[in-house]
C-alpha cells in the first residue's frame, strides 16, 4: 500500500487509541472555491468596497471578475445571504446587509425547516409545563455526564427503535444536534489534509463542517438510489481516504433513498479497505425508511447519527450517536472537547415525550403539502420528504431559472449550492416544503409551473 494509505491508517489507529485531536486548526488545503469567494466578498464589504445598501454587480459580472463560472458565482452569493452578508431583493438584484436593507420577502422555499405538528405541539406544551410544576433546575442545569445521563439514553435508545437500529442506552452517545455528532466524529476520525468521500452532492452544512476542519471532501457519483458502490471503491482506492459520509434514507438535497442491495454493496466497498461510514439518518425517522440502517447492517463499520430537528421541531437540538465500540471512546472524547455535559434539558424533554407514548408523526402533513406540488411540477420523493428535488427544464440555464424565480417572489437554492468541488452541478434545485404555510407552498408551485412553461428569451424581451 501506498505511504498516504499508511498514514490514514496511523489516524485511524491514534484515534481509536484515544489520542487527543490536534488544538490548531489549519485552514483547508483545497478550500472549496466558492468558499473563497464568500471571503473575497466579506473582505470587500469589511474594505469600503462594497457600501452598506449598495447593490452589488450582476452575478454574471461578478462570475467574470473573479473568473469563475456562474454556478459556482451563485453558490457564493447564497452562502453569503446565509451568512447575512448580503440581501437578496426579489426582482431587484443582490445589496449589502445594512441597517436600511430590508428582509428577504417572497416565499422562500431554501431553509428546510420542519412545521412543528400539532400531536408534538401539544406534547410540547404538556412537557414543558410538568418540568415548570416540577421547580427542579438543577437536574436540568447542572452538570451531566458528557455522555448523557442513563435515564436519558434509555429514553433515545426506546426513541430509535422504530427505525430499526437495535441498541442500548450503553451504546448510544448524546450530543447537542446531529451536526455537533458529526463535527465530534469528524475530529476523532480524521486529521486535516485528510480526504472524506461524501455523495456528490451534499448539504451546506457538511461542507463548512469539513472546511472547518481543514478536511478536503470529494464526492462519490450518485444515481436514483444515492451514492453509487462501483464510484465508491474507486474513490477510496485511488484517494485513500478511509471515512465515508452518506445518507441513506431521504438524502439531502435528492432525495435519493437506497434499496437494502444498495446499502450492502456500500458497506461492502468500505469494507474492503477497512473504512469508516458516517451514517447521516436524520430524515430517515421522519421518513418512516423500513430498511435497516448501515449501522445495524453492520454495526462495526458505520457510525450511526440522527437527531431530532427533522421529526420533533427544527430548534429540538438533540443528537443520538451509535458509534462501533472499537470507535467509542474516540469520538466521545471528541464531544467532551466540544461540551463539557451533554444537552440534558432537551434529552429530558425527550424523555418526557417516550414515556408518555409520543411519536413524531409527520405523514399527513408531509402528504398534504406534497400534494401541492405532485400536480404543477410532477414531484413524488420516494419517501416522505418536507424537501424536493426540481428538474430545471432544458430550455433554461439553472441560474437564469433561479433567478427568474426570484423576481417572481420564490426563493430555491439551486443544485450548485451543494456541489462538492470538482462535482458537475445537476440541472436540479431544492425546494423545501416546511419553510412556509401550505397556502404559500401552493402559490409557489404555481409559480413554478407557470415559469418552467415558458421560454428564457421571453424573460429577456421584458427586461
Amino acid at each position: 500500500m501506498c505511504g498516504r494509505a499508511a498514514a490514514h491508517r496511523k489516524a485511524s489507529a491514534d484515534a481509536l487509541s484515544g489520542s487527543t485531536v490536534p488544538a490548531r486548526r489549519i485552514r483547508p488545503l483545497a478550500t472549496p472555491k466558492f468558499l473563497t469567494l464568500v471571503d473575497h466578498l466579506a473582505q470587500g464589504i469589511a474594505s469600503g468596497r462594497w457600501r452598506e445598501g449598495e447593490r452589488l454587480p450582476p452575478q454574471r459580472e461578478l462570475a467574470a471578475q473573479f473568473g469563475v463560472t456562474i454556478a459556482t458565482m451563485t453558490r457564493a452569493v447564497a452562502e453569503a445571504t446565509r451568512m447575512g452578508l448580503v440581501i437578496a431583493r426579489p426582482g431587484s438584484g443582490t445589496y449589502v446587509r445594512g441597517a436600511e436593507a430590508p428582509e428577504p420577502s417572497g416565499i422562500d422555499l431554501r431553509l428546510n425547516n420542519v412545521p412543528i405538528v400539532p400531536g408534538i405541539r401539544a406534547a410540547l406544551a404538556a412537557a414543558m409545563a410538568e418540568l415548570g410544576r416540577e421547580g427542579d433546575p438543577e437536574r436540568l442545569f447542572g452538570y451531566n455526564p458528557g455522555t448523557g445521563a442513563a435515564r436519558h439514553r434509555a429514553a433515545a435508545a426506546r426513541w430509535v427503535a422504530p427505525r430499526g437500529l437495535t441498541t442500548s442506552a450503553e451504546g448510544l452517545l448524546l450530543s447537542h444536534g446531529a451536526q455537533h455528532g458529526l463535527a465530534a466524529c469528524l475530529a476523532a476520525l480524521a486529521r486535516p489534509g485528510d480526504t472524506v468521500l461524501c455523495e456528490a452532492w451534499t448539504y451546506a452544512g457538511f461542507h463548512r463542517l469539513a472546511a472547518e476542519a481543514g478536511l478536503r471532501l470529494q464526492g462519490v457519483a450518485m444515481d436514483e438510489e444515492g451514492m453509487c458502490p462501483e464510484a465508491l471503491a474507486r474513490a477510496l482506492r485511488e484517494t485513500g481516504a478511509r471515512l465515508v459520509l452518506c445518507s441513506p434514507a431521504v438524502q439531502n438535497p435528492t432525495t435519493a433513498t437506497m434499496g437494502l442491495a444498495r446499502r450492502r454493496a456500500i458497506l461492502d466497498a468500505c469494507r474492503a479497505v477497512d473504512a469508516f461510514v458516517l451514517e447521516d439518518d436524520v430524515c430517515g425517522y421522519l421518513a418512516g425508511d423500513t430498511l435497516p440502517p448501515l449501522a445495524e447492517l453492520d454495526p462495526e463499520r458505520a457510525v450511526y447519527i440522527t437527531g431530532l430537528s427533522k421529526a420533533v421541531a427544527p430548534g429540538f437540538r438533540l443528537g443520538l450517536l451509535r458509534p462501533p465500540a472499537r470507535l467509542r471512546a474516540a469520538i466521545t472524547q471528541a464531544l467532551g472537547v466540544h461540551h463539557w455535559v451533554a444537552p440534558g434539558f432537551y434529552a429530558e424533554v425527550l424523555a418526557r415525550l417516550v414515556e408518555a407514548g409520543v411519536r413524531a408523526d409527520h405523514r399527513a402533513e408531509v402528504a398534504a403539502r406534497m400534494a401541492l406540488l405532485a400536480a404543477p411540477l410532477g414531484l413524488r420523493p420516494p419517501l416522505a420528504s418536507y424537501h424536493a428535488w426540481l428538474p430545471v427544464p432544458d430550455v433554461w440555464p439553472v441560474g437564469d431559472f433561479v433567478a427568474a424565480l426570484a423576481g417572481r417572489g420564490v426563493l430555491v437554492l439551486p443544485a450548485g449550492h451543494f456541489a462538492v468541488a470538482g462535482a458537475p452541478a445537476p440541472r436540479h434545485v431544492r425546494l423545501c416544503l416546511g419553510a412556509v404555510p401550505p397556502e404559500a407552498l401552493s402559490r409557489a408551485a404555481g409559480i413554478i409551473a407557470g415559469l418552467a412553461r415558458e421560454q428564457p428569451w421571453a424573460q429577456q424581451a421584458m427586461v
